[in-house]
Formats: structure tokens, sequence, C-alpha cells
């Protein structure tokens, strides 16, 4: 089996030093399964959905990787990255992110119970030797459900984007203030934190909502109304070059929060307006029997997850993965959501009578639009808020380049991810990764069943350089379970704007066994990869760049190795165009598909 191994790799790089074949692409070296829990002995579960992992962090000293969960902090040894060893869990209150700088490595968690503030719980690094880690500093109290956080380069600042989402209690909606909270750390003495909240945006609601920052929940089931600042939902931080400012992914509002770290203010909101499908295709069915890409007269909020920034010429910009939000709220008989599907705006009389024929029989047919999810509270009708005179869905099934300056789009993938699935991956195309039973269903079996929602849901990017200075930015989808990489290029030769050129698509692991026979063998690829950690050559135990892929749903870590086939000696770039790329990768995706067949056997 390891000679059969050796031999199908060596066919497909071989492959990929033809000049005809020439992208950087994705090897997967190893993967290993985090538990979710322990019995009395030890032995540890594994499952599907258990939470066991939701973010790492990867220590380039050391090798070790810290995995953060729902019950534990895991610790995982790289040193040998093709046999990660599993070093030690410690039990923990659930996790949403951990960053590591320098000595110190940092955990964000929810308050407990959930109407209390959340904590950063700061660590020293872990102590092999002695198989402790211990707490630096006592846990500091932040903002409402801290969902991510960040370290300044020299590790004395952390950026922490504070949710708070609104939850219910036994009786009640509660709904805290979205924050970010600044955490300085000073020598000699305990942690300075500084909470910023949005209720200096309160008296210009109305403005900033005309702008087109996106207001979802408004109190409409709480015995008390929400204000501007309570609706906004800080989800992601990213730091400019000299980490004087940090912007701020509001997923829910469609926007982007500009903080000036010099001087702790929140200093502006942008919108991130809508996204047209006029001219470009989607597949908005789960029930038009397999791949159906049609365009329609609708846009789509962008609604990014992530957002990284990067320069290019001297010049600021920000990569967004347009993954697409929807928010649902209960209590009691109570219920409340801002989506609507297509045909039920129809039954319930949602729609404007002015509204294009064609456009209203396809909200009335569930092969076209009558399953996709519209928004209730975009596009209303000046002459009737009741209804609707433009559709709205959520997500921009893509990912885009904005200018940092002022939020204006320079470049989007369009339509390209659902394309590049339907071609290279059609046995998945917009699968989903959470199985209802993964005892039973294949990931075949859940083929287009995300296409009514967020489609692909492009969610995780982390950007890389190689070198010779090729910049690639890696887009990891979360219901495809798939990871694209682009090269950051110039607009036109001697451009000074950038733009993104599609290098590869990866799937890893079986399609046709069930979820958990996948699992099982390792073979599950990364469900849900919503951590991409690249690590440089310089800085990786082989001296070859890596990408450390954090699989939620699978419950696993997946090592690559990053290879790019254009190092070999060449005449002119043989990368080619978009459409000579997509044949190369059906022909490397292929020979993958038809490696992981026999290996499985």
């Amino acid at each position: 089996m390891a000679t059969l191994r050796i031999f199908l790799i060596s066919l497909l790089l071989a492959l990929l030093t033809q000049d005809s074949y020439s992208a950087v692409i994705l090897k997967p070296v190893s993967s290993i399964n985090i538990p979710f829990a322990y019995d009395v002995g030890g032995a540890g579960a594994y499952g599907i959905e258990k939470d066991a992992v939701e973010q790492s962090a990867y220590d380039e000293e050391t090798g070790l990787v810290y995995i953060a969960g729902d019950a534990f902090i895991h610790i995982v040894d790289y040193s040998n990255i093709s046999n990660p060893i599993l070093l030690d869990a410690i039990p923990s209150d659930p996790i949403n992110d951990v960053e590591l700088c320098g000595r110190h490595v940092a955990f964000a968690l929810t308050g407990s119970p959930r109407d209390q503030p959340g904590e950063v719980h700061v660590y020293n690094l872990y102590d092999k030797s002695s198989e402790e880690l211990v707490l630096a500093f006592q846990p500091i109290t932040v903002g409402f459900e801290p969902d991510m956080l960040h370290f300044t380069k020299d590790c004395n600042t952390i950026v922490v984007a504070n949710e708070a989402s609104p939850f219910a209690n036994a009786s009640d909606i509660i709904d805290p203030e979205g924050s970010v909270s600044i955490i300085r750390f000073q020598q000699s003495s305990k942690p300075v934190v500084t909470n910023l909240n949005f209720t200096a945006f309160n008296d210009r609601a109305d403005e900033y909502e005309t702008k087109g920052i996106r207001r979802g929940y408004k109190g409409e089931i709480s015995s008390m109304p929400s204000t501007f600042s309570q609706s906004l939902e800080p989800e992601y931080v990213t730091f400019n070059e000299d980490e004087s400012k940090a912007y701020i992914a509001l997923q829910e509002n469609n926007a982007i929060a500009e903080v000036n770290v010099l001087t702790d203010t929140i200093d502006e909101l942008y919108p991130l307006g809508v996204k047209s499908w006029k001219d470009l295709v989607l597949d908005p069915s789960d029930k038009d029997s397999g791949i159906n890409l049609q365009s329609y007269d609708i846009v789509s909020l962008y609604q990014p997850d992530s957002i990284k920034f990067f320069e290019f010429n001297g010049r600021g910009y920000i990569a967004t993965g347009n993954e697409g939000e929807t928010v649902e709220l209960e209590v009691g008989s109570q219920s409340w959501t801002d989506a609507k599907r297509g045909g039920k705006l129809v039954k319930d009389g949602q729609i404007t009578p002015n509204m294009d024929a064609d456009l209203q029989a396809a909200l009335s047919d569930n092969t076209r639009l009558g399953r996709l999810e519209f928004s209730v509270i975009d596009g209303l009708s000046s002459s009737d808020p009741t209804k609707i005179d433009r559709l709205h869905t959520f997500g921009g099934r893509g990912m885009s380049i904005l200018r940092a300056d002022d939020m204006s789009l320079l470049w989007d993938s369009k339509d390209m991810i659902e394309k590049l699935h339907s071609e290279l991956y059609p046995s998945t195309f917009n699968g989903n990764s959470k199985p209802d039973d993964p005892n039973t269903e294949t990931p075949e079996d859940l083929m287009d069943k995300r296409s009514d929602n967020h489609g692909p849901e492009c969610e995780a990017i982390t950007i890389g350089e190689l070198e010779g200075n090729t910049r690639l930015l890696f887009l990891g989808m979360g219901r495809s379970s798939s990871i694209a990489i682009f090269r950051i290029e110039a607009t036109f030769e001697g451009g000074h704007e950038p733009v993104l050129e599609f290098e590869s698509l990866y799937r890893g692991g079986g399609t046709d066994q069930t979820f958990s026979v996948l699992l099982e063998n390792e073979n599950i690829g990364n469900l849900d990869p919503e951590d991409l950690r690249f690590i440089p050559a310089a800085k990786s135990p082989t001296a070859n760049p890596l990408l450390l892929v954090t699989g939620t749903t699978s419950g696993n870590l997946v090592m690559y190795e990053v290879i790019d086939t254009d190092m070999s000696p060449q005449s002119g770039d043989s990368r080619g165009d978009f459409g000579s790329r997509i044949s190369s990768s059906i022909l490397l995706t292929f020979f993958v598909l038809v490696g992981q067949m026999i290996l499985s056997r």
C-alpha cells in the first residue's frame, strides 16, 4: 500500500511539472482526529459535528498546535508533520478562538451563563516536560460573546471582537451591546482593558441604515426594543500594516467597522452593498435534481465572515470571504427570523405587484427561486414597507477585494466558485458538510442540499507568501469543504492594483462512504475548514510551505504541503488563462480521485 501511495503521488507530481498543468496545489501530508470527550479509562470519543475543534494556533518555534474546542484545549505535537501526536487534553469551558504570540497563547470564552461578559484567558506556552498549561494572568473580562481575538506583532496588544448576538433566556430575548475590547499588556502589571461600544452611532442610526448598514433584529419579540448599537455584531478582526487600525467584520450587518487602535475609537462604519446576479449564474434550489446554474434579477448581501488586510504596491486592501448569515430567534411560542423562502414570500403576499412577472413565477417554482432564502427586512417598497420590491438573498457565494480606505469594491469572484465546483467536484456541488445521520449518509447524498441557502459558503481566508515574492490567497468553503487557491496579481502588466488569479481547487476525503466511516478511516478531508494557517517555508519543519486546516465539523486537523509547480524551470508563464486552468484542474482532480479510490480499498 505504501508503494502504491508513493507511485500515485509521483505520477501526480510528474503530471504537475508539465508545462500544460502548472499550478499551485495542495498535497495532504497528515490528518489527526480530535476527541470531543473521554471515557473513565481515558479513551477518546470521536464524531461529526461534536464541537471538538473550533480554531487552532500553531507555534512555529516548538511545532505545537493549540486546539480550541467546546470542552477541551488539546495540544498536538507537529514536530513530525507526517505523524502528529496528541499530547494533552485540558478541560475547558467552550472556546470561540485561540491565537498565539511570543510566549503566550490566548483563548476567547463566552461568558457563563450567557448573559455575563466573556473572558480572555492568557496562558504561558505549554511545557512538554511538566505537561502543564499555566495561566499567565487572571482571566480578563471583555465584552459579550468574544468571537475572535488578534495579537499585534509585538504581542503587547490583543483586539477582541465581541459579537454579542441576541439569545433567548427563559422568558425573553436578550440583545447585548456588540463591542470591541483592546487588551494591553504592561511590564510588571496586570493587563489594561479598554472596551469600545457603538452607542455613539445610535443618534445617526437612520443615516447609517440609509447608507446600507443592515440592522437586523430590532427587538420584535423582546420586552424592550433593541438600539442600533445592539444590532451591530462584531465578528472578525484584521489589522492594517502598521497596526494603527483594526478592521472589524460585522457579518449580519453586511458592514465593516474601522477602529483606531492608537486613540481607542471606532471611527467609521462602512456598508458593503449588494451583488447583482442579473448577468451571473447561481444554483438557488435544492429541488432541481442537481446542478442548475441560472441568472436571475436578484441581489445578494456579501456578509463576509473572514476578512484579511494586505498591502499591494503600498496601498491597503481587504480580502473578504462572503459567507452570508441569517438570524433566527425563538422564545416561548414566539419566533422571529430575517429570512423567508421565495415561495413563502409569494404565499404570504409580501411581494409588490409591480415586480417582474417572470421573477414572480420563479419565486413560485421550487426548482427555481421558490426554495431560496430571501431577506424580509431588505428591499422593502418605499410606498408599502410591508412588501418587497427588490429581492435580497444572503452571501456573495465567493470572495472580494475591497480598497481599505473607503471599502469600495475592487474585484469580485463573481460566479467563479460555483462554476469551479460544478466542473471539478460535481458529486458534492453545494453539498452539506453537516449530515442529519453520519452513520447512514454520505457526502454524495448531500450534494446540492445547500443551494437554497448560501451555496458553497465561502468563509475562511488566509494569505501566504512563497519564495520569490509569490503571494497566495487561500479560501475555505464551509459546506463544500473545499479550499481554493488564488495568486495575488496586478490588474494588468505594470498595474498598481491587485486581482486574484485562480490556481487550483481541492476537496479532500472520500465521498461515497458514510461520514462516520470516512472519519474512522481518516479519509474525511476537512469538513467546514473554518481556520486556515499558512506556514512559510522559512518557518516550516520541512523547509516547504504548509497549510494547516482546522475542520470544525469533522473535528480534525489536516496538514497540507503547498506545492508551486511553477518553480520548475519553464519558459514564460504557463499557468494560462482561467479556462485552461480549469481544464488542468479537471485532469488533476481525476488522478487525485482515482488515487483516493484505490487507497481506500
